[in-house]
């Protein structure tokens, strides 16, 4: 081979080494370039996800705390057992509050039977029997009271009225001799 075919031969591998190394410095460039980008995406990422989980962390907290607030208030309307001293507070309560010389609401005798299981059903009560001396107006409030219970804004247990009989008396004004049976609601044990 004579020296010119040597030099045109050295002169391509020149040119191709060259435009070899300038392609590979544009791809090496532009892998740095995206690796940077791929830095920021990565960086912006773990700040986000720290954001989010910082945020999770609060909500789940406050979540908890409302969990608990609604198991607690949703005990009181819909216990997990029979309950009878809360029941008997409750309704003495209700009694102690209306109780008055002009208007009277007394107890004058609570009897609690047997709870009873409807078939199937994921509920038990106890019917409760009463028989009490009182005024129309506050006959009118047991009874608009044992009607709202069961909402979770009253926090009242859960009742209903079954069998409800009432002696009229006998002047303008008096007190009513009622007899009523409710039945007072809680969640079967499974």
């Amino acid at each position: 081979m004579n020296d010119r075919h040597r030099f045109i031969l050295a002169l391509f591998i020149l040119l191709g080494t060259l435009a070899y190394g300038i392609w590979q410095w544009n791809t090496g460039t532009a892998l740095a370039i995206q690796a940077g980008q791929l830095q920021t995406d990565v960086s912006t990422l773990i700040r986000t996800s720290s954001g989010l989980a910082s945020e999770y962390q609060t909500i789940k907290k406050s979540v908890s705390v409302a969990r608990e607030s609604s198991a607690q208030e949703l005990t009181q309307v819909f216990p997990t057992s029979e309950n009878l001293s809360d029941l008997t507070r409750l309704l003495d309560t209700f009694a102690v509050r209306n109780n008055f010389d002009n208007n009277p609401f007394f107890i004058g005798s609570l009897n609690y039977q047997k709870a009873i299981t409807p078939e199937g059903a994921p509920y038990q009560y106890v019917p409760v029997s009463m028989s009490v001396t009182t005024s129309k107006k506050n006959l009118g409030k047991f009874l608009g009271f044992v009607e709202t219970s069961g909402s979770m804004e009253g926090q009242t247990r859960l009742m209903s009225v079954e069998d409800f009989s009432v002696d009229y008396p006998s002047e303008y004004g008096g007190a009513y001799e009622v007899r009523i049976t409710i039945n007072a609601y809680f969640a079967q044990a499974l």
